[in-house]
């Protein structure tokens, strides 16, 4: 097995996890403010699943990591509004999944038909819309 293959000498994740700078104390203020609102939307997305809480730790964990590893102020509000814009898309199947997947105690033989009406297509449009402000605003940062 090669060195790169092992992970040269054992190091080899904890060099590709390291961030090779630093950021100002503002900067890092706005990273744990991003990486905590979007961990609360996740929170809230997965409560009603009982994962709420480990949710909010994985997200709040993840998203600062990874907003920390952005090299600019910039890219942190980039990231950060792509990763809301993809919760916000998701979030008509979250608050439908807890009916689904508790279906058979309502008594609903086919699940998918009662939460597939015009209503829950129409929610979903409403979350993409609303989706595409903060990822509409993504790209024009990113772009400049």
């Amino acid at each position: 097995m090669s060195q790169d293959a092992a992970g040269a000498g054992g190091g080899g994740v904890a060099e590709r996890l390291r961030v090779g700078h630093r950021h100002s104390r503002e900067t890092t203020a706005i990273v744990l403010a991003e990486a905590l609102a979007l961990a609360l939307y996740a929170s809230w997305l997965t409560a009603d699943l009982g994962l709420g809480t480990v949710t909010f730790v994985l997200v709040a964990v993840v998203a600062a990591y990874a907003l920390y590893r952005q090299p600019s102020r910039r890219g942190i509000l980039v990231v950060g509004l792509y990763v809301l814009a993809a919760f916000l898309v998701v979030t008509p199947v979250f608050l439908n999944l807890p009916f689904l997947l508790a279906a058979g105690s309502y008594d609903v033989s086919n699940p998918t038909a009662f939460t597939m009406r015009l209503s829950d297509v129409l929610f979903l449009v409403l979350f993409v819309i609303l989706a595409a402000v903060p990822g509409g605003l993504a790209w024009r940062l990113s772009t400049e």
